[in-house]
């Protein structure tokens, strides 16, 4: 495919619609230097193109992406026995972030003391254990 080369890069022609006060038609006036190649099916999806993905020479470029997109992941494939036949969701566990059996440590009232008086409430401590 090739671009559409202009010699002037976005000039329009304004012409006044007939009836419409206030309305122009506007139509590109670039002057091309180089024609582009046109979009259509042609250009867009080729009939080998389309038997390679399995397709009929009556195919859409849509057809196509569709069949691109749809045999990149096989159904058939889990991640962490999870089946890919629909949306799935992962949690912390299933990606490693952190063990299975992870539990939260909570401590007590009694536990947060410094020395001989209780902590102020109200603020937050980190505690390492």
């Amino acid at each position: 495919m090739k671009n559409r080369v202009p010699t002037y890069p976005g000039r329009v022609t304004l012409t006044p619609v007939a009836g419409a006060p206030n309305t122009y038609d506007m139509v590109r006036a670039d002057v091309p230097v180089e024609e582009g190649t046109p979009l259509n099916k042609e250009t867009m999806l080729q009939d080998s193109t389309a038997t390679l993905l399995g397709l009929d020479s009556d195919a859409t470029p849509d057809d196509a992406l569709k069949a691109v997109i749809n045999g990149k992941v096989p159904t058939s494939r889990t991640i962490n026995n999870k089946a890919l036949t629909s949306d799935i969701s992962l949690s912390a566990a299933d990606v490693s972030a952190r063990p299975s059996t992870w539990t939260p440590i909570t401590y007590g009232t009694s536990d947060l003391t410094a020395g001989s008086s209780s902590l102020d409430t109200g603020t937050v401590y980190l505690v390492y254990k």
